[in-house]
């Protein structure tokens, strides 16, 4: 493998220490949290969670004063094969408040017809300003560069798709080009985190940009011998080239008890499960 490179945008007035747009070292953290997508064979567009210094206007959650995050796209192209990448971002995207507390974090991407992108992210609620968690989404047209006003994630009739503050993925299956999402969706909202079940998958209507409702079903749910703190999420996914099947890598955590109750070391681990599923 080659030596580490730093990450920095390469156009003028860009640097080690502003390696981004809005993005000084010392004063915002940024974080690679996203899925690489290929826009072609010499691109990926990948997104970045960024740490602000600054509370905006207005937004005085305790979860903003925790940290306040906001999301750059940035595309990665290799000048020739074996070369360094090239990093372009874009401007930030923020949800402001009262539409999530704290901002938007941990982007999901996806192709759309017509050379569009939608982008979700995951935003924190807040049960005292009534917000609700949910995903927010915002589309681009120009491979990232430039980004629409977010919007809740939403089926097909317009009401909102309800998540904890969780990751979800989507994934693209090869043999048909259809496009899934793997998510905790839930029956109603809720303002925190949890429960992080059932763990879903549901076809995405890349037309329209839009969960399908009916398509909705349950890859795992929580066992009744289970703690109620048990989290479904923060999986990894692949599709077995051999097989065809959808790969899912899942850590089962906690295992044997409540995050209140942990006491020892041995209370922190968890055993990783694979899920095959047959698209």
């Amino acid at each position: 493998w080659s030596d580490w490179r730093q990450v920095i945008d390469r156009r003028p007035g860009f640097d080690a220490k502003q390696w981004a747009p809005g993005v000084v070292y010392g004063q915002e953290g940024g974080v690679g949290d996203g899925q690489p997508v290929l826009i072609d064979d010499n691109a990926i567009l990948m997104g970045f969670t960024v740490i602000e210094s600054k509370i905006p206007d207005g937004d005085n959650t305790e979860r903003s004063k925790e940290h306040y995050c906001s999301v750059r796209y940035a595309q990665a192209r290799w000048k020739t094969m074996g070369e360094d990448l090239e990093w372009t971002f874009s401007d930030s995207i923020r949800v402001p408040f009262p539409e999530a507390a704290g901002g938007a974090c941990e982007t999901a991407l996806a192709r759309l017809t017509r050379n569009r992108w939608i982008n979700t992210m995951r935003c924190q609620g807040d049960e005292a300003c009534k917000i609700y968690s949910r995903r927010m989404t915002t589309i681009s047209i120009d491979d990232g560069m430039t980004w629409s006003r977010p919007m809740p994630l939403a089926y097909e009739d317009g009401s909102t798709v309800w998540t904890p503050a969780s990751v979800h993925r989507f994934f693209v299956f090869s043999k048909t080009g259809q496009t899934y999402l793997l998510a905790n969706i839930l029956p109603g909202p809720v303002y925190h985190q949890t429960p992080r079940y059932p763990l879903c998958i549901a076809e995405f209507d890349t037309e329209r940009g839009v969960v399908l409702k009916d398509t909705v079903q349950v890859i795992q749910d929580r066992p009744a011998d289970a703690p109620v703190d048990r989290r479904y999420t923060n999986f990894g996914c692949f599709e077995d080239r051999k097989t065809g099947e959808l790969v899912l890598t899942m850590p089962e955590h906690p295992l044997h008890k409540n995050y209140d109750e942990m006491t020892e070391s041995a209370d922190y681990t968890g055993d990783c499960i694979i899920y095959r599923i047959r698209l």
